[in-house]
């Protein structure tokens, strides 16, 4: 069992900054819509940006939880 735990802690720590990374391009993403001098796509931000920003938090925050649970599992 340890062994499981700290391979899904390395797994944690490969994909972290992946996870970063989507995160700030799809906000930046969101960003950009709002910028652009289209009515369609503020529209279409305004209507996306509640969802992005829940997953997000669903997404950092369930690596942060199996990060936290694995790197403290000792037999």
């Amino acid at each position: 069992m340890q062994q499981f735990m700290q391979g899904l802690y390395d797994i944690c720590n490969t994909f972290s900054p992946f996870v970063y990374l989507l995160v700030a391009v799809s906000l930046i993403i969101i960003g950009v819509m709002f910028i652009v001098p289209s009515q369609k796509a503020k529209e279409m931000a305004k209507s996306h940006v509640g969802w992005v920003v829940i997953g997000c938090g669903i997404v950092l925050g369930a690596l942060t939880f199996a990060r936290e649970i694995s790197s403290r599992f000792v037999f």
